[in-house]
């Protein structure tokens, strides 16, 4: 089911009254000169916040939380994996790891890769519809694994 009604206000939106409170705040002379007394990793924290803070304000204005989206569907399992159909070595494994980035492994029996997709946010979630097809995916090898259990993963039952 999508989501059909999104009012992208900044008022409305989390913690907005902290990111104005910061850009308030940040802009007095005070304030400037707390900053410029502070050690050096203190004012990296405080900049990457106010970072944060203004990517944040760009989402929330861009509209992008409120597209709509399909309901996705979750996976059972947070770590799944299939045999290939061509070889009794090689297997494909698709799991999110505790960031809820997705990776993908790949072993043809003799050599892994491997390949991570971030989870949309700060910091990272460069390519959320590959992501999101990839949780697809998971959901594809748990189904198959039902169905044909003899190319079910064997750690991964």
């Amino acid at each position: 089911m999508a989501s059909s009604t999104c009012e992208p206000k900044l008022h409305q939106a989390g913690f907005m009254d902290l990111v104005c409170a910061l850009q308030e705040s940040l802009g007095e002379i005070d304030s400037l000169t707390l900053i410029a007394a502070m050690p050096e990793a203190q004012r990296d924290a405080v900049r990457q916040l106010e970072e944060a803070a203004k990517n944040y304000v760009r989402v929330v204005e861009s509209g992008a939380l409120c597209r709509a989206q399909p309901e996705l569907q979750w996976p059972r399992a947070r770590d799944v994996a299939r045999l290939e159909d061509m070889s009794p070595h090689g297997h494909m494994r698709v799991l999110f790891d505790r960031d809820n980035d997705v990776l993908v492994e790949v072993f043809d029996g003799e050599n892994f890769a491997s390949i991570e997709f971030g989870t949309p946010g700060l910091g990272g979630g460069q390519s959320s519809q590959t992501r999101l097809a990839l949780i697809g995916v998971m959901r594809a090898i748990e189904a198959d694994n039902v169905e044909r259990p003899s190319r079910a993963h064997p750690r991964f039952k």
